[in-house]
């Protein structure tokens, strides 16, 4: 993949779980090497559980469910200013009120090898 534009790390019941990486041309996802051994919880079936790294040329479906819809994704998109269609800014923006046990917020730490 080409270079990280954004990382965001991925938390789940405030253990950190992996970070996802917003590229030029796309997406990766990396679990955390100590949450791959500290607990069996895979984010999603279609997220296992692995050391390998998910590629995609659009945001996984997984963290696209994670967002709102309908009317408060309008209004999330108009008052924060983000375009309905860019998932990986909203999902940074509203990462602490997310449904269920992930939650998700912009990284300062370096991306992952």
């Amino acid at each position: 993949m080409s270079q990280a534009i954004a990382i965001a790390n991925v938390y789940m019941f405030k253990q950190l779980a992996g970070q996802l990486i917003r590229h030029q041309t796309g997406f990766s996802f990396q679990y955390d090497k100590t949450y791959l051994v500290s607990t069996g919880i895979p984010l999603s079936y279609s997220l296992p559980l692995q050391h390998a790294v998910f590629s995609s040329a659009i945001l996984f479906p997984y963290f696209t469910g994670l967002l709102s819809e309908g009317w408060l994704l309008d209004l999330q998109s108009k008052t924060q200013q983000i375009d309905k269609t860019d998932h990986f800014a909203l999902l940074l923006k509203n990462g602490h009120d997310l449904a269920g046990a992930v939650t998700i917020e912009l990284s300062n730490l370096p991306e992952k090898s």
